[in-house]
């Protein structure tokens, strides 16, 4: 069975437009929009997930669009694990 979408993209990219200015000085803006990326894909697809990280360009702050897990790269080392 489908999973319906119980976000709007609209409210996803809104949310994480929210979180982009916050990223490294709250505690959880990292989490939270990897969360909305999470959610982007599960309801609209890779495709759409990776179209936001275009959009906003959440590239040069570390998410990347790759299938599977998705996470923010650490920001002080390229050889860092990714978190």
């Amino acid at each position: 069975m489908e999973e319906k979408p119980t976000i709007s993209l609209d409210d996803i990219r809104a949310k994480i437009v929210s979180e982009v200015a916050s990223i490294d000085q709250k505690p959880y803006s990292d989490a939270i929009i990897s969360e909305q990326l999470q959610a982007a894909r599960r309801y609209f697809g890779e495709a759409i997930k990776n179209v936001l990280i275009d959009e906003l360009g959440l590239e040069k702050y570390g998410w990347h669009k790759e299938e599977g897990k998705i996470r923010r790269s650490d920001k002080y080392s390229d050889s860092s694990p990714l978190i």
